[in-house]
């Protein structure tokens, strides 16, 4: 055995077959364990009250040591993803749905369901009077971001002096919550 086959072994492709089917076998059995709608508990009333009563559930967990914040956090990120997840797959299946019971609006184990056109744009670009303003607009945004900029540097009241003119400055006000940032990797 050479020296760089130390450590690996050729595979014949009666071998590689058999890894593939292995393979495809597991990754069957794991879509049979997924759960189907007709699988997942079945969706209670949903009001804020039920809501609230869940939440006290997590508090509770938490405050007596059942599981911790961290795990919390994650769950809660599972979740996010999940419903923003399904909302996508769902939205156009549960419009048509809708629409069979109703013109406007609907209301299905305590949520209010309502049809509305949302994330209306217009797009004004044809106008050129419309790109003047945003142009100025874009000036003035700049203006602000530079002295902003500079009042940042202010801890207590003084002056400063912007394109010859002297302006007092109350230094801002920096506000801020700790908070983890939940990233799926």
């Amino acid at each position: 055995m050479r020296n760089e086959d130390k450590y690996s072994q050729e595979i014949s492709s009666e071998e590689v077959e058999i890894i593939m089917r292995a393979e495809e076998e597991k990754h069957w059995q794991e879509v049979e364990q997924c759960p189907t709608v007709h699988q997942l508990p079945e969706v209670k009333e949903v009001t804020k009250q039920s809501i609230a009563d869940d939440l006290a559930k997590f508090e509770t967990a938490l405050n007596e040591g059942q599981t911790s914040g961290i795990d919390l956090v994650i769950f809660a990120k599972y979740l996010e993803e999940l419903a923003k997840g399904i909302s996508q797959i769902a939205n156009e299946s549960a419009v048509d749905e809708f629409e069979k019971y109703s013109e406007k609006e609907l209301t299905v184990r305590g949520v209010k369901l309502e049809k509305r056109e949302t994330g209306v744009r217009y797009d004004f670009s044809g106008t050129p009077k419309w790109h003047e303003i945003r142009e100025q607009e874009s000036v003035f945004a700049d203006a602000r971001k530079a002295l902003e900029k500079q009042i940042k540097t202010f801890t207590k009241p003084g002056i400063l002096t912007v394109d010859d003119e002297v302006i007092d400055v109350v230094p801002p006000v920096r506000t801020s919550k700790t908070s983890l940032v939940r990233t799926l990797k």
